[in-house]
């Protein structure tokens, strides 16, 4: 998506003309995009337009980040990742200390990979995150993309 603020003005002779300020883009990632389940990197959210089985977990560092899941009004699921330090007050001790890794997952924890991941079991396909600055704002992801 491109954005750009947007003036009309009148020039001393009554002309009109059309000034643009502040032109920037934001980058949208589509993921899984060969299934009818994608997944939509934007900003620091994943967007489940079309459902799925999707997991946003995090392991090790325990304070990094914080994750929410939201729903709208039409059922589109949402994560949102915070970085910890706006958010691990509101985290518990248990869940700073080992992320919040799946209960199914407490055998394989020592193979599991670190940081933000995004899981579809049923897809059979596994995306870890990671979440860079960029000019503007910061952004979600595919761990080692190019920024």
């Amino acid at each position: 998506m491109i954005s750009a603020e947007l003036y009309a003005t009148e020039e001393t002779d009554g002309t009109l003309s059309l000034r643009c300020t502040n032109v920037y883009q934001s980058l949208s990632t589509v993921g899984a995009a060969d299934t009818e389940t994608i997944y939509v990197l934007t900003g620091c959210s994943v967007v489940l337009p079309n459902g799925g089985d999707w997991s946003l977990t995090y392991r090790r560092p325990a304070d990094a980040y914080h994750t929410e899941e939201t729903e709208d009004e039409n059922g589109i699921r949402t994560f949102t990742v915070y970085p910890s330090r706006r958010e691990a007050e509101t985290r518990s001790a248990e869940d700073r200390a080992g992320g919040n890794i799946p209960d199914d997952d407490e055998d394989s924890q020592d193979t599991a990979p670190e940081g933000l991941v995004l899981t579809s079991a049923s897809l059979g396909i596994t995306v870890p995150l990671e979440i860079v600055q960029t000019e503007t704002a910061e952004v979600l992801r595919p761990a080692g993309g190019k920024r």
